[in-house]
Parts: structure tokens; C-alpha cells; sequence
């Protein structure tokens, strides 16, 4: 893929606010097709061109519906928003045939055995994933602000859908919670005495806000271990935890714990939602909170 496409569609997802990890995975399936290809110009192929690698990705790659769909997005992205080419209303690709699979999902007492054999400093970010149903990268980009005590909520911004929402605060982590809040805000304030404690802000807030990539609000409530120098600002400051830290400590945990059963962190996420349905609560409501 040339340069050139990939600043354009860099660029454009960037504007729109897409994700960093989204704009990875764009780029990646968009490199994807133009390898299948064999690298001709992108603004030269069309809808037949965008089916047969649809199709190659389900009858050869027996690739999931949903992979094949997010392929399919990123085309229509690069021809329709970033080329200004339209396409045809429908792609007549050979569809790729859905995996069914059971969602793991554990019971109260295999997570709480779980639970406890993961290590203290990533024991609450399992806990938010089990209690909030949480994916893992929402509860590791919160910032301090996003966690509301006073009503009780946890706000997530931009999540995987584009659209924010608010997560129950579960009363059973109140307390753990806000002493994790106090922590980042002592830890912050050492090293703004320090001449640090910057955080990289998302979009262009520190254009409009100068010193908002200082500011308590906006540092990440489970932060990393390790520093770094913010390059917009030239100081150092911290980014979130690691999730592959989180995983990690999932995958021990699991073992530790005798735990016959694929347990990934949003394993918790289905946890939740399983144990809203079996206490009552209705479909809507759990759509909405997930």
C-alpha cells in the first residue's frame, strides 16, 4: 500500500474520531486486498474486484461473518470516504458461514476463586471487568474523571461502537474504587512537583486545552508502571496499564485456579451479562449497560 493511501486513511479515520486500534485494523485489511491484488491501484478496481476478495476470505480462509464484514467496512471506507468512489449498494460476495459457539461464561464461585489468585495490582481492573462488564480496553482507558462516584457510574467514552455510554458502578467496589483514585492522585502530584505527570489527551484537546494533559481529570485511572515522554508535550507522564499484563495474569490465574475453561478477560464481560439475565433483569436493560 502506498504511502499516500495510507496518510489518506490515516487522516480521514483520525478526523472522524475512529480508534487507534481501529485504524490498525483498517489499514491492515485494506493492505490485505491490495496484496490479494497483487498491488494494482486501488482507485482502478471496484465492486468486482472488493467480492472476489470477499469471497477468497470465505471459501478459502473460512474466515467468521463478522471478519468478513469488518474487511468489507474498510473497503467501503477507502472507496467511499476517502476516495469520494461509490460503490454499489450490495456486494454480492459469497458470505462467510457463522461459528456457532457457546460464550464461556464461569460461575460465582470459579470467579471468585479466580479472583483471588490474580496479583493485588491487577486484581481490581478483573474485579471492574466482572462487576461493570467492562471490555478490557474501556477499563483501561478510563481516566479519573469517568469514574463518577456521586451518582455511582462509570462513563465510557468513545467506546467500541462510537457511541458513550455509562456503566453501573457496582457498590461491593466503591471503596476500592476510590482509593485507587486518591493513589493516581497522590502519584500525580509528586510528579507535576517533579515537572511530569503528562498524559497523552485524545483528539485535539491539547490544542484546545493547554495544560489538560497535566490536569488530574484527564490521567488514566489505572495507570502503567513505566514512564514515558509525551512527545506533544516533551514531559514525561504515564499511559494506562498493560493489557497484556491483565491477560497474562488471567491465563496464570485460570491455571492456578483449576479452571478447566477458556477464559479470556471478556469472559468476565459475558460473566455479567449472564448473571443480570439470571437475576431478572431484562434484555433491554443489558443491551444498553454492554
Amino acid at each position: 500500500m502506498s504511502e499516500s493511501t495510507i496518510k489518506e486513511v490515516t487522516s480521514y479515520m483520525k478526523l472522524s474520531r475512529y480508534s487507534d486500534n481501529s485504524i490498525k485494523t483498517y489499514l491492515n485489511w485494506i493492505k490485505h486486498y491490495l496484496n490479494f491484488h497483487e498491488g494494482y491501484d486501488p482507485k482502478n478496481l471496484g465492486e468486482y474486484e472488493i467480492e472476489s476478495f470477499l469471497t477468497y476470505l470465505a471459501e478459502e480462509k473460512k474466515v467468521s461473518p463478522t471478519t468478513q464484514n469488518l474487511a468489507l467496512n474498510s473497503l467501503i471506507l477507502l472507496y467511499k470516504k476517502v476516495f469520494q468512489i461509490e460503490l454499489a449498494d450490495e456486494i454480492n460476495a459469497v458470505r462467510a458461514k457463522p461459528k456457532k459457539h457457546l460464550p464461556v461464561v464461569l460461575s460465582a464461585t470459579e470467579a471468585r476463586q479466580l479472583i483471588l489468585k490474580i496479583p493485588i495490582k491487577t486484581q481490581l481492573i478483573v474485579k471492574v471487568l466482572l462487576g461493570s462488564g467492562l471490555r478490557i480496553s474501556e477499563c483501561l482507558k478510563l481516566r479519573v474523571k469517568d469514574v463518577d462516584f456521586s451518582r455511582r457510574r462509570i462513563v465510557i467514552i468513545d467506546s467500541k461502537s462510537r457511541y458513550d455510554r455509562e456503566a453501573i458502578l457496582p457498590s461491593c467496589l466503591y471503596d476500592e474504587l476510590y482509593q485507587q483514585r486518591e493513589k493516581v492522585i497522590r502519584l500525580h502530584n509528586i510528579e507535576l512537583n517533579e515537572g511530569k505527570g503528562s498524559v497523552i489527551l485524545p483528539y485535539s484537546i491539547h490544542k484546545k486545552y493547554g495544560k489538560a494533559h497535566q490536569s488530574i481529570e484527564w490521567q488514566y485511572f489505572f495507570p502503567s508502571k513505566v514512564e514515558f515522554l509525551n512527545e506533544s508535550s516533551n514531559l514525561y507522564g504515564r499511559g494506562h496499564f498493560y493489557i497484556q499484563n491483565v491477560n497474562t495474569a488471567i491465563r496464570n490465574a485460570t491455571k492456578a485456579s483449576n479452571i478447566y475453561k477458556k477464559v479470556t478477560s471478556h469472559t468476565f464481560r459475558h460473566t455479567f451479562a449472564t448473571q443480570l439475565l439470571e437475576s431478572g433483569c431484562d434484555l433491554r436493560t443489558i443491551q444498553t449497560l454492554l
